[in-house]
């Protein structure tokens, strides 16, 4: 009998050993995959930032033109010396 208990405990001893081994790969792949999404996210957040800037900008130069300010507006007119 206690050869049996010996083999059943080396037995479970080698599955836990198999699940830990298992557990330790899918935490290294999940920090692998946060990592990259943080990475991607930053630099999301930077397009937007970006973005978000050309169109202030563009919002500004566009309130220019319909107030009739700036070089923009005077563009289409005809030359007074014409």
């Amino acid at each position: 009998m206690p050869l049996k208990a010996g083999r059943l405990l080396e037995s479970v001893a080698m599955a836990n050993a198999d699940a830990l081994e298992s557990l330790e790969t899918r935490v290294a792949f999940q920090d692998e995959s946060i990592k990259e999404l943080s990475d991607e996210l930053f630099r999301q957040q930077k397009q937007i930032e970006t973005l978000e800037e050309a169109c202030r900008l563009m919002a500004q130069q566009l309130r220019a033109i319909a107030e009739g300010d700036g070089e923009a507006a005077g563009a289409d007119e005809t030359p007074p010396h014409y």
